[in-house]
């Protein structure tokens, strides 16, 4: 199973601390969820300010509107290798040294 985890730690409150949960969510790729718009704007502005590889939108249809976010496996997947790759050389040096 692949890892969708994404580290970032929310600056408090429920909306924000939703959206640390669903990022550190290891099989977790999207999200949806109704926002009104300030809120909407709010997680936009959690996104893009912390450069997180994730994608988001309004989707305009209901009442409130929802806010989809999907994280981007472009960047998700060199980390989960990244990190398998360091699991593997981790083993392999304690099995070496003992």
């Amino acid at each position: 199973m692949d890892d969708w985890s994404i580290d970032w730690t929310s600056p408090g409150g429920n909306d924000a601390d939703e959206l640390e949960r669903f990022l550190k969510a290891k099989d977790e790729r999207i999200l949806e969820w109704p926002l009104a718009k300030p809120r909407r704007q709010q997680i936009h502005m959690f996104i893009d300010r912390a450069g997180l590889p994730v994608k988001h939108a309004a989707r305009r249809q209901g009442s409130p509107p929802r806010v989809g976010s999907g994280k981007d496996p472009r960047s998700v997947h060199p980390r989960t290798q990244a990190r398998k790759q360091a699991e593997h050389v981790l083993a392999w040096i304690s099995e070496t040294i003992g």
